[in-house]
């Protein structure tokens, strides 16, 4: 859970970071999220700014998601 926190853009900004780990923290949630809530509370930003951080998110869902759900129905039967 920590470096994913470190990694998120919570304590330095993303873009500090060398293009590499860069490239690494799209697969991190905590980074988009961190960066919606920054967007909405800091600049009051609408759904058109936000959408960029909240399609990955979305996609993150999705696929974890359905991932779980294979998982628990192939334990299940």
């Amino acid at each position: 859970m920590m470096p994913a926190i470190l990694l998120s853009g919570y304590v330095s900004p993303v873009e500090n970071m060398p293009v590499w780990l860069q490239n690494l923290t799209w697969i991190n949630p905590i980074r988009h999220f961190t960066d919606i809530t920054k967007q909405i509370y800091l600049k009051d930003a609408s759904l058109d700014i936000v959408w960029n951080s909240l399609w990955p998110l979305l996609v993150i869902t999705a696929t974890t998601g359905s991932a779980a759900y294979a998982m628990f129905r192939r334990k299940v039967m």
